[in-house]
Parts: structure tokens; sequence; C-alpha cells
């Protein structure tokens, strides 16, 4: 009889064993499940705060840009009869125009 609840011992310590084992790596699994979202989160929240910041920023300098094309200055430095002729991409007009035979002939 003492045999037998020796042997009983032993099973029910591997169970326990084998229970804490099991219990020990799920709470390892976890663990590093946590500390990857744990992770993610700090990442987002850095980005969406930068986004925020970026955001507020630019809301700053537009009102700024819109006050500025508000004001107009009063008098240019130059006469506007000598300013060069811009398309809106800052090209010469006079220089981007295709003269064809008509227009040379006509010159002439």
């Amino acid at each position: 009889m003492m045999k037998r609840a020796f042997t009983n011992n032993n099973v029910q310590d591997a169970r326990m064993q084998s229970k804490y084992q099991n219990l020990l790596q799920d709470y390892l699994e976890l663990q590093k499940e946590f500390v990857g979202k744990k992770k993610n989160l700090k990442s987002a929240i850095h980005k969406r705060n930068t986004l925020l910041a970026e955001v507020s920023f630019l809301r700053r300098r537009h009102k700024q840009l819109l006050k500025a094309k508000s004001v107009k200055p009063l008098a240019l430095d130059c006469d506007p009869v000598h300013l060069p002729n811009l398309d809106s991409k800052g090209r010469n007009v006079a220089s981007t125009r295709n003269h064809t035979a008509n227009d040379t002939a006509l010159t002439n």
C-alpha cells in the first residue's frame, strides 16, 4: 500500500509540473504579446502626435499666408509696365510663343 501511495504522489507531482509548465509558457506568450502591442501603441501615439503637430503648424501657416495675401502693398518699387509678362509657372510668355510662317510674314 505504501508503494501505491508513493506512485500516486509521483503521478500527481508530474501532472502539477506539466500544468505549471503549460501555465508558465502561456504567461510568457501573453507577456510577449503585451510588450509587442505596447510598442505598437507607443509608436502609433508618437505618429499621431507628430501628425497633430504638423496639422496645427500648417493651419497657423495657412492663416499667416491668408493675412499676408489680404494685406496688399501700397506702392511697387518698379513700374508694372516694365515687369516681364509671366505665365502661371513663372515662364516668360514672350519667349514661349510659337511663331508661325504667317506671323513672321506679317511682322516683316
